[in-house]
């Protein structure tokens, strides 16, 4: 019988968290899955772990792997083999919540993916009081989409996708594969977030992390300077998710074309051997006419123009930068005003309804 979800999971010297996170994965609530590993070349006993669980459960199947891959390319060969409709990724040292997989379901309603809070723990499983996001000083909500476009704000440790989401074409790309599946659901049928905790995510040292600000929010000169002074590979980065929308199998031919229209000019302004001949070559008013009709609110228009402006003027005056300044102090302060102390596991839960990100 053919499972409605396949897990994949790829494993490299993960013996020390292994067991509970199958164990979690075991317990859900919604039976109805697949769960895939493949191992990257453990000198640990990692692999002997996952076949003495595979033995016992025939929902798991250990994928034969030898050598040292990477996590992508593990991700894209158990990909291949997964049977399911839809999909979620497992990272091998974190810990499900019970309802995890049918809390995600019961929000999708019609939407190819949906994704839910991760909770930090230590390597001890004790909670760090604070979601990811919170972390991260992110938010996401209905009125993201266009900020998504220069702002990652997804893990696919904590998502559900409809199986064509995550292909092999974001996995080989050099951007982050969960951004860019996360993209082509805003851009296509939307995707939903889960304010409730489904995945306790673990921050041990030995883990790979985005980069976490663990202390209060503060803007400070160095953030600023790297704002500045690195403009140019976050152009690079933003004609690389135009160029890889303008290529989406998900998104519908107009979108593609705006997207491919889009990536043409950044390429041509920014990273051409003809950029240093033009000013911006009316770049920020087709990037402004262009996504103004895909703005989920104000507050999202507000941030991704003031973004573009950045990003298409040749030179960035003094009172430009000001506003920079003046900008970032407000957002941190904001983060900062915002952030719920104690431990986040332990707040009263209200349960609210997820927020619907895009369409």
């Amino acid at each position: 019988m053919t499972p409605k979800l396949s897990i994949i999971m790829p494993t490299y010297n993960g013996e020390r968290f292994l067991s509970e996170q199958i164990d979690s994965i075991l317990a859900q609530d919604d039976h109805d899955f697949e769960l895939l590993i493949t191992d990257d070349g453990s000198t640990d006993g990692t692999r002997a772990l996952s076949d003495a669980y595979a033995e016992r459960d025939k929902r798991i199947r250990v994928v034969p792997s030898t050598g040292n891959l990477g996590q992508n390319n593990r991700l894209a060969q158990l990909l291949g083999e997964a049977r399911g409709a839809y999909v979620a990724i497992a990272d091998q040292d974190d810990r499900w919540a019970p309802d995890r997989n049918s809390r995600l379901f019961a929000a999708m309603d019609g939407r190819p993916m949906a994704f839910g809070r991760s909770e930090l723990i230590d390597g001890k499983g004790k909670p760090k009081g604070h979601s990811l996001l919170e972390a991260l000083k992110l938010k996401p909500g209905p009125g993201t989409r266009l900020r998504a476009l220069v702002q990652p704000m997804f893990s696919a440790h904590a998502t559900i996708a409809e199986r064509p989401m995550l292909t092999q074409a974001s996995l080989a790309n050099p951007l982050p594969f969960d951004w860019l599946m996360a993209l082509e659901s805003l851009f296509s049928r939307g995707l939903v977030y889960v304010d409730d905790a489904v995945v306790f995510h673990r921050i041990h040292g030995g883990n790979q992390v985005n980069n976490i600000r663990e202390e209060e929010g503060v803007v400070t000169r160095s953030y600023l300077h790297w704002l500045l002074l690195f403009r140019k590979p976050r152009r690079l980065t933003l004609w690389l998710v135009f160029d890889f929308l303008s290529r989406s199998v998900n998104l519908d031919s107009p979108t593609r074309k705006m997207f491919r229209d889009l990536a043409t000019r950044c390429f041509t302004v920014w990273l051409s051997d003809w950029r240093s001949m033009r000013s911006d070559g009316g770049l920020r008013d087709l990037l402004l006419t262009a996504l103004r009709p895909f703005a989920a609110s104000d507050k999202d228009w507000e941030y991704f123009s003031w973004q573009a402006e950045l990003l298409t003027q040749p030179k960035l005056s003094r009172a430009m930068r000001r506003e920079v300044w003046r900008r970032l102090t407000l957002q941190w302060r904001s983060a900062a005003a915002a952030a719920t102390p104690g431990d986040e596991l332990h707040r009263a839960r209200g349960r609210p309804g997820p927020a619907v990100v895009g369409k």
